[in-house]
């Protein structure tokens, strides 16, 4: 994962479908096999919120490992450190974000600090459909870790920004 600490992300094919999200969220988080071919799973030590966009709802998974629940120290010099995560905390966030049009939801009661679940239903006469507020569900979940200093600083000296080839021109 080159370091990062956390991220977000949408698995496509459970379509909204909790069970499925469940099972591809596992996956995620499986050791992988060292004498397997293609190397899968392996995130389990990354704190992340899953998102899957169905036709009625958007589910939602979080979960943050328990050494991410604390501050961790700044591994770089000048940057703040990392506060801890919970991921009640964090998912209610998202749901906030979805006060006015979805007022009183919050994560589901069986939800802990390392793993918790929330859905947001389609409301189509107000045209809020799952695909869009994933959007916005996961810029929330972004705003989030930016407010909590777990995003890596944005390094101004990074050459990624540099295009070279056909269409260096163009930039």
């Amino acid at each position: 994962m080159g370091g990062l600490a956390f991220f977000c992300t949408q698995l496509d094919e459970p379509d909204g479908d909790k069970e499925l999200l469940i099972k591809g969220f596992a996956a995620m988080n499986a050791e992988p096999d060292p004498t397997a071919e293609e190397r899968k799973g392996g995130g389990g030590s990354v704190g992340k919120v899953v998102f899957s966009a169905g036709s009625k709802t958007l589910e939602m998974i979080c979960n943050v490992p328990d050494d991410k629940l604390t501050d961790t120290p700044s591994k770089v010099e000048g940057h703040p450190d990392m506060k801890g995560v919970d991921a009640v905390k964090w998912l209610n966030h998202i749901c906030k974000s979805f006060e006015k049009s979805h007022p009183g939801v919050v994560c589901d009661a069986d939800s802990t600090p390392t793993f918790a679940t929330a859905r947001l239903v389609s409301i189509e006469a107000q045209r809020l459909f799952p695909v869009k507020m994933k959007d916005d569900a996961m810029q929330s979940a972004y705003a989030y870790l930016n407010m909590n200093n777990c995003m890596p600083p944005d390094d101004d000296d990074d050459e990624s920004d540099v295009c070279i080839g056909d269409f260096a021109d163009d930039y």
